[in-house]
């Protein structure tokens, strides 16, 4: 399979940040975008209110919130320590408030088995698998490790080794946990999934349709049956194709330049909400209906992003 991960410090998509400069230590709100004419008049949309919690003062990290909270996570891989500080910032109460995440829980970072363990605890979690979650689980079910999940560039050393002698009862718990994380979850107004929508699929009915029921484990069984995954699973999981179309419209869209770069906004009047390819802050195109809220958990000047989840 190809490596859609590139280098350790992947470089970032530019993109016009049309939100004020952020303060720091000061709880940022971003300015919705201008929204753009519907190529779909039939489905009038309202841009999403995104608001980034990431950077909450930690003063009022004690101060409990009105009312339960709906959040959504970006990317964490493995950074144990920034998962925590980033939800100690945003005030979450996992005894209360409904946590929903991207996928790419392991490799890269220190702490892959403490990251899933955490989060494995949490009573009210709902995440889609990413590409790395799948790396682990085919290890775990005794295929590889890969040497793609290996290589240097997508940081799967240290969760091998982390996993490797882990005591077997522990290994099936994570393993089975992992096998049940599906593709793609939908939640009020918004698709969650791991890279977008996949290039043979256009529509969300379609999309909908044929992942309801589709977790890794059955992915990764008809993995085993045909030898590779199939094109739905790997765009899902995968292709950034569609986030870089979206973000190369964002970047042009007030120049002579602007035009649609390889893909054509996904027809849905819902918001898709994805991870995978890291950006220096949150990407939202209303064009192509998609949020992005990998910032660069594992880089040094990147971090993990908390947002409420739109209605």
């Amino acid at each position: 399979m190809e490596d859609m991960e590139g280098t350790q410090n992947p470089p970032r998509i530019p993109h016009k940040n049309t939100n004020p400069p952020r303060k720091t230590h000061t709880a940022h709100t971003a300015k919705p975008r201008k929204p753009h004419k519907n190529p779909n008049p039939q489905k009038p949309r309202k841009p999403p209110k995104i608001l980034t919690i990431s950077t909450t003062p930690k003063k009022y990290c004690n101060i409990k919130p009105p009312m339960p909270q709906t959040l959504i996570i970006g990317d964490i891989h493995a950074m144990y320590d920034r998962l925590i500080e980033t939800l100690e910032n945003a005030r979450f109460n996992p005894e209360e408030d409904t946590l929903y995440a991207v996928g790419d829980f392991c490799d890269r970072g220190p702490d892959p088995v403490k990251v899933i363990d955490y989060l494995m605890g949490l009573p009210h979690f709902l995440p889609v698998a990413g590409n790395h979650d799948m790396w682990l689980y085919e290890y775990l079910c005794g295929q590889g490790p890969a040497p793609i999940w290996l290589d240097p560039r997508n940081g799967g050393s240290v969760t091998y080794q982390a996993f490797r002698d882990l005591p077997e009862e522990r290994k099936t718990k994570i393993r089975i946990w992992l096998g049940d994380l599906p593709l793609v979850r939908t939640a009020g107004n918004n698709i969650i999934l791991h890279a977008g929508p996949p290039a043979e699929v256009q529509d969300q009915a379609t999309l909908i349709a044929q992942t309801r029921g589709l977790t890794l484990s059955k992915a990764y069984e008809e993995q085993l049956a045909t030898g590779s995954y199939s094109p739905l699973v790997h765009g899902i999981v995968w292709d950034r194709t569609y986030i870089r179309a979206a973000a190369g419209w964002e970047h042009f869209k007030d120049t002579e330049d602007a035009q649609e770069l390889g893909r054509t906004p996904f027809d849905t009047d819902m918001t898709i909400i994805c991870g995978h390819t890291p950006m220096r802050e949150i990407l939202h195109s209303d064009r192509y209906h998609i949020t992005c809220i990998d910032t660069g958990s594992f880089d040094p000047d990147g971090h993990i992003t908390v947002i409420n989840l739109p209605a």
